[in-house]
């Protein structure tokens, strides 16, 4: 198993051009310890390998950040759906060339656009190359190669493990000339190509075959013929080391140098590139192993001109650790100086399935990449690790910057966070990290910071925190510093400027100085469970920072809890958010009691959060219920039965608190009748009001008609009437009819049972109630009022008269009402007055008795 997984592997790298080392991404999940390839430009990274779901995956990203690039595949990422192993990965100017198989038994290749990740049409079929190379014996593309005109591969399986391709790069067909048809068999019992290089007129392939046991092969063949080159070892081949496998190959000028694994050792040589002869200088003559330890694995390795670098792993009962090490690539001794001894081995975390998968350097840094596991979710998770090349230390890494809140004010306290990684577990030089804060590109006074942290597991990670004010308003940036022990700088996103945060003057919520709205943000101060109270706020910022979306908010509390619903948005009345702009809510609280209060709120675009006295909690209002108050205006009941029926009562009608019932009373069968009863607080019966009030019945229909009545519902206005019950008998009022909303209305100055009901014709005549009247103040018939046929919806004009036969009042209004004074607004004297009623060019006369 140790050794299947070095055989199966084709790793990836990140060959960053940088300057600083020591970040470190985790968590990409793949599938059975296959690690994905990954190469790169001068501004991308191009990843490519099995996900979580066993297909395959291609992802483009920035190679400074590391974010995604949109416009490649979806949000940067490219799943071709389907099922397999992704083995390797190349590009050239313009595209991407991956390699590998489906579900380990077909070759695949893909040709794709680096830029948007499509499929190149022309390549294969519509960009796939997808084949057997021989009927019935499985295999797989493990390598894949580029020059300008062709692409060469490596792979095989089944009775045929050893085989090289050469392509046309632009269509992907076999290149005859190169073997047979373009293709080398070799038919070697076992065995495995593993990697190939390719210089100007050379490829070299290396492996492992099974002719006199488990070998290390490696070849070197013509690149236009295919043809092994004799002079390199034994007719083109070498045959090494007995166990295990040739995993990767390098090479430069003069030399080629072999990485692999035996007899479980890590094993490098390096062998002259014309001769394949072994290099005595290099290690014992020619090889270098590591030292005997329950196992030891190379999967890859890079070159620069003075050293040699190789990662693997290094294996003991419970513990897989990865495996870095650096060597003269004269000698192949270890570099002192570098990590332990020439070696630096770490854990990612508490496995033994993690290794190093790839390696590659640059003038500073080592790229490391591999994979790790967690046994608790057994998840296989692609690892990439930079360290420094000379010390083989990591650069501490700073991630995940962050500021709370976004915005605020010159009295927010921000919260700024960062999180502090060393995969050496080195901690950080005293007083590090710092926090630097900047405003229009200068520091502001106080920078660095100073931060805090509890945390001592900086292998993963401590996260750093700072509390600070910012007095000035405007626009800031931030960017962490540190250094480890080591003195190596910090690097990763968290050590780049950061936006952030927004300081702006608070909004200011005030009363809006409106009427009924100096001193508090409400109208009314109490009313019923019916009465509309309208909250108003001002809303005033001196930026001009408009209010956050659905803001300001009023809260309705009810013993110092929030109501249903509560806050409320409220909206816009009038004016801007630099000079003030008032905002209202209305509301009704169906619940009675005198323990309600409201506050209001509000945040601008930037979340800073507004003061004022409206901030505060204020009481009220009171609400009565079926309660009505003495002192207040416009009070309403409703009836019981959910309908439109109710008594609206204005300011004075009262003579004290009462209760006021609409009930529906169903024994009424020649219409809708409802019974309105008044009480006052000591449960004592209260019949009249001392100013008029106005019932409004709301009809309905039923089978085109008016219930209980046989009018049809269009001759509502001119046959329905509004009536009292006198105890006797029905007194017909003078009534409104509103069909749109299906209401009749009339006022009166007393409680009783009213019903909306046929009409009854007047036919020449008026009639005047009550009659006589005494409009003493009582409360008690102090007003009087007429009614005559199309009292309901015809304007009249009624003249009264003293028996002097002096005009005293004139009346113009659909329904007329007396209220027994004069045109000067004098009470008249007692006695009888003639009234004189014209209606649609109509007269018609009656007497009236003013009583005291």
């Amino acid at each position: 198993m140790k050794k299947a997984l070095l055989l199966n592997i084709i790793f990836w790298v990140a060959l960053l051009a940088t300057n600083v080392s020591g970040f470190v991404v985790t968590g990409i999940p793949t599938i059975g310890g296959y690690s994905p390839k990954v190469v790169v430009d001068s501004n991308y990274i191009y990843i490519a390998g099995i996900s979580g779901f066993s297909t395959w995956q291609i992802e483009k990203r920035d190679i400074t950040t590391g974010a995604l690039i949109n416009g490649f595949g979806t949000n940067g990422v490219v799943d071709n759906g389907v099922n397999g192993l992704v083995m390797s990965m190349a590009i050239d100017t313009n595209y991407i060339y991956i390699a590998g198989g489906d579900d380990n038994t077909t070759w695949r290749i893909e040709k794709r656009d680096k830029i948007t990740g499509a499929l190149i049409v022309g390549f294969g079929t519509n960009g796939n190359l997808v084949y057997v190379p021989h009927v019935g014996e499985n295999g797989i593309a493990r390598d894949i190669c580029l020059d300008a005109n062709y692409i060469y591969l490596c792979g095989g399986g089944g009775a045929f493990p050893w085989r090289i391709e050469k392509r046309d790069i632009v269509t992907g067909a076999l290149i005859n000339g190169f073997g047979t048809s373009g293709g080398i068999d070799e038919s070697l019992a076992w065995g495995q190509a593993s990697s190939l290089s390719i210089d100007t007129n050379y490829i070299y392939i290396v492996g492992c075959d099974n002719l006199g046991g488990v070998e290390w092969r490696i070849e070197k063949r013509d690149i236009v013929t295919g043809a092994l080159i004799n002079g390199f070892g034994t007719s083109g081949v070498v045959e090494s080391v007995n166990g295990g496998v040739a995993s990767s190959v390098i090479i430069d000028s003069l030399y080629v140098y072999i990485i692999g694994d035996t007899n479980n050792k890590g094993r490098i040589e390096k062998r002259n590139i014309t001769t394949g002869a072994l290099i005595n200088a290099f290690g014992s003559s020619g090889i270098v192993e590591s030292e005997a330890v329950s196992y030891i694995g190379f999967a890859s390795g890079s070159i620069d001109s003075s050293y040699i670098y190789v990662g693997g792993i290094h294996q003991g009962p419970g513990v897989g650790e990865w495996r870095t090490e650096k060597r003269d690539i004269t000698t192949g001794a270890l570099i002192n100086g570098f990590g332990t001894n020439g070696v630096v081995q770490n854990d990612p975390s508490d496995s033994d399935s993690e290794f190093v998968g790839s390696i590659t350097v640059d003038l500073n840094c080592i790229y490391l990449a591999g994979i790790c596991r967690y046994p608790d979710n057994l998840q296989w998770l692609w690892r990439l690790e930079t360290r420094d090349i000379t010390s083989g230390n990591s650069n501490p890494n700073l991630e995940n910057a962050s500021v709370s809140p976004s915005s605020g004010d010159p009295n927010t306290n921000f919260l700024f966070s960062v999180k502090y990684t060393d995969i050496d577990n080195d901690l950080p030089l005293s007083g590090c990290p710092k926090l630097r804060i900047k405003k229009d590109g200068s520091e502001i006074l106080g920078s660095p910071f100073n931060m805090s942290s509890s945390g001592v597991d900086y292998k993963n990670g401590v996260t750093y925190t700072c509390t600070s004010q910012l007095s000035v308003t405007g626009d800031y940036t931030y960017y962490f510093e540190v250094k480890d022990i080591n003195s190596l700088d910090g690097v990763g996103s968290a050590a780049l400027s950061q936006n952030g945060p927004h300081i702006t003057n608070a909004p200011i919520l005030s009363w809006t100085g409106e009427e009924n709205y100096t001193s508090d943000g409400i109208n009314l101060e109490s009313g019923s469970a019916n009465t509309a109270f309208i909250y108003r706020v001002k809303y005033s910022d001196i930026d001009g920072d408009a209010p956050l979306a659905e803001q300001p908010k009023v809260h309705i509390l009810k013993n110092s809890s929030e109501i249903s619903g509560s806050p409320f948005s409220m909206s816009l009345v009038s004016g801007n958010s630099l000079t003030g702009a008032s905002y209202s809510y209305s509301a009704s609280l169906p619940v009675s009691g005198n323990d309600y209060s409201y506050y209001f709120e509000a945040k601008d675009i930037w979340s800073g959060t507004a003061t004022g006295v409206p901030t505060s909690t204020t009481n009220g209002p009171t609400v009565l219920g079926n309660n009505l108050g003495k002192d207040l205006d416009n009070q309403k009941s409703y009836s019981d039965d959910g309908t439109n029926t109710y008594i609206t009562i204005p300011k004075g009608s009262l003579i004290s608190n009462v209760t006021l019932t609409v009930k529906k009373d169903d024994s009424i069968t020649d219409g809708l009748a409802y019974n309105f009863e008044m009480k006052d607080m000591a449960g004592n019966i209260v019949h009249e009001f001392l100013k008029p009030v106005t019932i409004i019945i709301n009809y309905s229909i039923t089978n085109g008609k008016i219930t209980n009545t046989n009018i049809l519902e269009p001759e509502a206005a001119t046959k329905l009437a509004l009536y009292y019950f006198d105890g006797a008998k029905w007194q017909q009022m003078a009534s409104a009819v509103d069909t749109s909303t299906k209401t009749i209305s009339a006022t009166t100055s007393h409680c009783s049972l009213y019903a909306a009901k046929v009409k009854t014709s007047y036919g020449d005549k008026a009639y005047a109630y009550p009659n006589p009247f005494t409009p003493n103040g009582d409360g008690v018939n102090d007003t009087v009022g007429f009614y005559f046929d199309n009292s309901n919806s015809e304007q009249a004009t009624i003249t009264i008269f003293n028996k002097e036969n002096k005009l005293v009042r004139t009346l113009t209004a659909i329904n007329p009402i007396w209220d027994g004074k004069d045109d000067s607004g004098s009470l008249c004297r007692t006695g009888i007055y003639i009234y004189q009623l014209t209606v649609v060019g109509q007269q018609k006369r009656g007497i009236i008795s003013l009583a005291r």
